[in-house]
């Protein structure tokens, strides 16, 4: 059957950025969640208007603390560099 074939070899450098990216995104996550369950009413969940602070981080604002962003530190020109030479491409 003609398919399209194993990618895996091809995208193997960039495995090398998702475990920092990984790591951010939970740090993100612990924060986001506290400050959520923390607040005294409404609904304690977290949801979609959550995803952009998670994956891109925020700057101090409202006595809320400056998060990194996962993405652009894990994705950067530079951190795909450094993958792809670890990998040998």
């Amino acid at each position: 059957f003609p398919s399209v074939p194993n990618t895996t070899a091809v995208a193997q450098e960039t495995d090398q950025n998702y475990g920092p990216f990984k790591s951010g995104l939970r740090n993100n996550l612990l924060v986001i969640s506290a400050e959520v369950f923390a607040e005294p009413a409404g609904l304690k969940s977290l949801g979609r208007k959550h995803w952009p602070v998670l994956i891109h981080g925020r700057e101090p604002s409202d006595g809320k603390p400056a998060l990194p962003s996962p993405f652009a530190d894990s994705f950067s020109p530079e951190s795909n560099e450094r993958a792809w030479e670890k990998g040998g491409a």
